[in-house]
């Protein structure tokens, strides 16, 4: 199985992309969004017990931003790919 963890603060834009992911996964996954960055998040970046995809947008309106959440990522996970 395959998790994807999506972060983007356009809602709209989480459907599209679970959407995409839909018609173009065809593995066992799933799929899980956020909108900023919050304690949920932080764990399921400290989890490691599954492989991810992380989605992350760029600009976020929030305090860090889709950068920043990227470095938080690689500083414990150096195996999981992420895509902006």
């Amino acid at each position: 199985m395959i998790r994807f963890v999506v972060v983007d603060d356009d809602k709209e834009e989480i459907v599209h992309i679970k959407s995409l992911l839909d018609e173009v996964v065809k593995e066992d996954k799933e799929v899980l969004s956020f909108s900023k960055f919050n304690t949920e998040l932080k764990k399921e970046i400290e989890n490691k017990d599954v492989r991810k995809v992380y989605i992350l947008d760029v600009e976020l309106n929030d305090k860090i931003s889709g950068i920043n959440i990227a470095k938080l990522i690689r500083d414990t996970d150096y195996e999981n790919e992420i895509l902006f």
